[in-house]
């Protein structure tokens, strides 16, 4: 070890503890080492390129306070980049010119890509570049140092590009006048960006500036984004900077130097996959943050095509160079990209409005194939209302008012008919888009079979699994059919699933209720008494399945009625009022299989696949939280036939108080 690195190293850590320090990596800008310590722990240490970034105080300043914001709000310290100051308490050590350095944790169990391998490759990024800003939306964008002076300022650099062809230091721009034409012909389209931001249409943003795939660190063994990388360039912008310029290179079908530009164009479904994970990862973007997104493609693939022909009129001093032409190379195939884009604009747009409704619009998720044992027949489709409405009417209709647009109704086809010609002839009318999904006992994974003699059903994590389809990539609620919970239930979940996205974890979340507001005075009822902690996220449901009202009070009973515990009335509840994300469809259908095999041998007649232990398993290793959200208002349900007459008395009062119209679908 040369005595500079090892002077650098006793500025960062105790003598004696440094057992080695290597290259690594194959990053162009800044020197990195890989430092290995006596404890076993390592970490990165980089010498900054003051030559790239002459402002280091600026950029070291930025990095530390944007990963101090990240780790106050992430649980996941691999989350987001850790600095490790100097023993001074500094963020880098300043030894002389050109000679400046930090020390990052190095991110244990993950692995970075060079390049995408397939299009899930390419999704990943956009998830992990979608989370940047929306981790990044609550933190004050202004108080970020620019520290590449007007970076992504499109109508300076044609400033300079103009004052460059009037210089033409190397005799170059008659020969390029082709290309001189096309760049000063879009001169007005590539500002409009920056028009936007002057104007305040679009919101300034921290942006990261340099967002390709070999800047995410992904999880060894599932290769989910883990951590987003390489911050010198994160500085004030727009959404529509990292997103445009993911597309710029993500999309395009051949390299950046390709001489034969027909082999250059921008693969549209490629931009729909970038776009449907950024998308899903920032539902804080705007309106029109989100229709900038096609601009944003446009205007940084000009930009830099604008830029290298500059730096090949001025002599190729900036962009580094293998042979003469090369920068030339590179103008066009992003003149070529532009081009292409142009050609594409409606598709392009059509894309993002698509990907927002699907992505970002919640969907209702209506348990509805259940058969009320207790009841003693379809409680989903008894009518409690004037007009012959089942309860599951009163909450379609309270969903579309809190904002929800699109419902998915679980069913089994051995209730089709029934089902379809009551409930579903009144559906015709809503003002929503009903879908179905069928829930059945061979609706298994492939090599398994539904054991003889086998009626039940597989259980409510397994309905969620038969709906899929119809779900989609959507945030979705998960609500009973035969229950009642109220209009602001649904506000309560529909404002949450709009505004989180999953982050270093899964964000579900739950609507609880007070105990009091959801006994009946017919029997007892099964109940999950929510335990939640400080922060408001839950810890665990715990399952009462006989709780009973009496004179003094509720209480509950485990051993048959032989010994009786008492509740709190206020004491919080689930009544299955779910909101998750998607990432909670692909983990109940990954893990199917392994609840089959247990099941099948334990238990093949009578196991059930239940929502709620599935988040109960993800909250217990770490991957999830789930969001408390209350209710003040009084559930109504019929789990027994003598509860009906309450709930048609309660929704005819709430019709008279102008709650409901005399007719929900008229």
């Amino acid at each position: 070890m040369d005595a500079l690195l090892q002077r650098v190293l006793s500025r960062f850590f105790p003598e004696g503890s440094v057992q080695s320090c290597s290259r690594y990596g194959c990053g162009h800008i800044n020197e990195t080492y890989l430092v290995e310590t006596g404890n076993g722990k390592r970490y990165i240490l980089q010498r900054i390129s003051s030559r790239a970034f002459p402002d280091v105080a600026g950029l070291q300043e930025n990095i530390a306070a944007v990963t101090r914001y990240l780790h106050g709000i992430l649980e996941n310290p691999n989350a987001a980049l850790t600095l490790v100051p100097t023993l001074d308490g500094e963020n880098w050590y300043h030894h002389g010119p050109d000679s400046d350095w930090r020390v990052f944790d190095f991110i244990e169990g993950s692995v970075c890509l060079q390049a995408p391998r397939c299009p899930e490759d390419l999704y990943q990024s956009a998830i992990a570049f979608g989370t940047f800003q929306q981790q990044l939306s609550g933190f004050p964008a202004e108080t970020l140092h620019e520290t590449i002076r007007n970076f992504h300022n499109t109508p300076d650099r044609f400033r300079i590009f103009r004052e460059t062809i009037a210089r033409d230091p190397m005799g170059r721009a008659a020969s390029v006048e082709q290309e001189i034409a096309f760049a000063l012909a879009h001169e007005e389209v590539g500002s409009r960006l920056t028009e936007m931001l002057q104007a305040g249409v679009l919101p300034l943003r921290v942006t990261h500036n340099d967002t390709k795939l070999n800047n995410v660190m992904l999880d060894e063994k599932t290769h989910a984004p883990l951590c987003v990388i390489d911050l010198d360039t994160t500085m004030p912008g727009l959404s529509a900077y990292d997103f445009g310029d993911s597309i710029r290179f993500g999309a395009a079908t051949a390299a950046e130097d390709e001489k034969d530009l027909s082999k250059m164009e921008m693969d549209l479904e490629l931009f729909r996959v970038f776009t449907r994970g950024f998308l899903r990862a920032c539902p804080a973007l705007t309106a029109a943050e989100r229709k900038a997104l096609p601009l944003g493609a446009l205007t940084m693939t000009l930009e830099c095509g604008v830029r290298f022909l500059t730096d090949y009129l001025d002599g190729d001093h900036y962009f580094g160079i293998s042979y003469p032409e090369q920068n030339l190379d590179r103008c066009r195939t992003q003149f070529k990209l532009v081009a292409d884009m142009e050609n594409k604009w409606k598709q392009m747009e059509q894309i993002v409005e698509e990907e927002t409704w699907t992505m970002e619009k919640p969907v209702l998720v209506v348990m509805a194939a259940g058969m009320g044992s207790r009841y003693g027949g379809l409680k989903q489709i008894d009518p409690v209302g004037s007009q012959g409405e089942a309860i599951l009417d009163y909450s379609l209709y309270d969903a579309h008012e809190a904002g929800f647009e699109r419902a998915v109704i679980i069913i089994k086809e051995a209730i089709r008919k029934d089902f379809m010609d009551t409930v579903g002839a009144r559906l015709k009318n809503a003002p929503m888009e009903i879908r179905y999904a069928y829930q059945e006992l061979s609706k298994l994974p492939q090599g398994y079979a539904v054991p003889e003699g086998r009626t039940k059903p597989w259980g409510t994590c397994h309905a969620v699994c038969c709906a899929l389809e119809e779900i989609g990539n959507a945030p979705f609620a998960v609500i009973n059919a035969d229950d009642y919970y109220g209009k602001a239930a649904f506000r309560e979940i529909y404002n949450y699933l709009s505004t989180h996205g999953d982050d270093d974890k899964y964000r579900y979340c739950m609507v609880g209720y007070e105990l009091g507001k959801t006994v009946t005075d017919n029997g007892s009822v099964a109940r999950g008494v929510c335990r939640v902690n400080g922060k408001g996220f839950l810890d665990a449901v715990i399952e009462r399945t006989r709780i009973e009202k009496y004179p003094g009070g509720i209480h509950y009973t485990e051993d048959g009625g032989e010994s009786w515990v008492d509740v709190d009335e206020k004491a919080t509840v689930s009544m299955n009022m779910w909101g998750f994300t998607p990432s909670f469809g692909r983990e109940s259908r990954a893990r199917f299989p392994a609840f089959l095999d247990q099941a099948l041998e334990q238990n093949p007649l009578k196991g059930e696949y239940f929502l709620p232990s599935t988040v109960t398993a993800l909250l217990t290793e770490g991957k999830a939280t789930v969001q408390m959200l209350y209710s003040p208002d009084k559930w109504h349900g019929v789990t027994y036939a003598a509860d009906k007459p309450v709930v048609v008395q309660a929704l005819a009062d709430m019709t008279r108080e102008g709650l409901y119209p005399d007719g929900l679908w008229k």
